[in-house]
């Protein structure tokens, strides 16, 4: 349904979101985990919205 990317620029986080959607939610957060993006997922489990974040968007959120 919708990934947004965290990234030092807007250019290449609105790309590497769009590339993570079109791969869609298991090979998206996949791909993202494997090379260190920091992203959020929403995806449909049926009638359910489901969120997914990656370790590295985590650790962004909890940084002090």
């Amino acid at each position: 349904a919708s990934v947004t990317v965290v990234d030092s620029s807007a250019t290449r986080a609105d790309a590497l979101a769009t590339a993570l959607m079109v791969l869609g939610p298991e090979e998206g957060c996949e791909f993202a985990t494997n090379h260190g993006i920091a992203a959020l997922f929403f995806f449909r489990r049926g009638e359910r919205l489901v969120s997914r974040i990656t370790g590295e968007l985590e650790s962004f959120l909890l940084e002090e």
